[in-house]
């Protein structure tokens, strides 16, 4: 029996800002290889597509092109984004990043 509560991949707190994003969004909670967790005033709608410049701790700056798959306005504001275009380059210094982080949260 598959348990769906399991994520493909593994995600980790990241308390930082998205470098080019809209000004409303306010924090990127947590991040995995697959997308982000975002905390935000205005949450876009369901199918929106974003693209977000990250600027991850020992690396640089990545950009990913992302769609929002869920918004919740209570209790916190957020919106929760799946990457659909990330480039080779910047998937290998997320993964650094992550791989780097596992285990410190």
């Amino acid at each position: 029996m598959i348990d769906f509560k399991e994520r493909a991949y593994a995600r980790v707190s990241l308390a930082a800002e998205p470098a080019a994003a809209p000004e409303r969004m306010s924090a990127i909670e947590n991040i995995s290889l697959s997308g982000a967790r975002i905390r935000t005033d205005a949450p876009e709608p369901v199918g929106s597509q974003i693209e977000l410049a990250l600027n991850l701790p020992g690396e640089d700056e990545i950009v990913v092109q992302a769609e929002v798959v869920w918004n919740s306005r209570r209790p916190i504001p957020a919106m929760g984004v799946r990457f659909i275009a990330l480039e080779d380059a910047a998937r290998e210094k997320l993964s650094r990043f992550l791989y780097r982080r596992q285990g410190q949260d």
